[in-house]
């Protein structure tokens, strides 16, 4: 477990998440698309990433977008099946932010009801194999990568307790950062505030 602060991002995070985007490394980013992608085809996607819906949930390190989680449904599936993807820059990998994000996206599954996640990686994505496993996925292997499903438990009044403490927790380090920064701009439900 990282202590890393995890909110849902919105609209007024879009800057961030391209600049989060621009930090990963090649290889990061072949192994969150699954080949070579050029910058320009990374920036239109961290562009239109709200366009399709989804859950979509940040690390932050300080007042850095460093891991991102994003929850989307799975094409042609009911709204009962979600694929899961994740990204962290590659100075914050092996410290738990990809296991925090994915329990995150656990919780967030089983209080709306998502009875099934869907991960797909590469066959050398030892991290996300890792992660798989650390949340008991059940893994399959073909064509040069693992698929790993994931089924979230169903929601209770706890589980709903503790996604309402880690956003109020992450906004709580949001506020006061903006606090002991006040010459920073920081956008918060689309107004300005200094």
């Amino acid at each position: 477990m990282s202590h890393t602060p995890i909110r849902r991002l919105r609209a007024f995070d879009l800057p961030k998440i391209r600049k989060h985007f621009q930090r990963l490394d090649p290889d990061t980013l072949r192994l969150r698309f699954h080949r070579g992608i050029k910058p320009s085809v990374v920036q239109a996607y961290a562009d239109h990433i709200f366009d399709h819906g989804g859950h979509f949930y940040g690390a932050f390190v300080g007042n850095h977008l460093r891991g991102l989680a994003e929850m989307r449904p799975a094409d042609g599936s009911t709204r009962h099946t979600h694929e899961v993807a994740l990204t962290v820059e590659s100075g914050f990998q092996d410290h738990g932010i990809g296991s925090d994000l994915l329990s995150r996206l656990m919780t967030v599954a089983r209080n709306r009801g998502i009875r099934s996640l869907q991960l797909s990686c590469l066959s050398d994505n030892e991290r996300m194999v890792h992660l798989a496993r650390h949340h008991d996925a059940h893994l399959s292997f073909e064509y040069g990568q693992f698929t790993a499903e994931l089924t979230p438990a169903p929601g209770t009044y706890l589980s709903v307790a503790q996604e309402l403490a880690g956003e109020t927790r992450a906004y709580a380090n949001l506020l006061a950062d903006v606090a002991t920064h006040p010459g920073r701009l920081v956008r918060l439900g689309g107004f300005a505030h200094r």
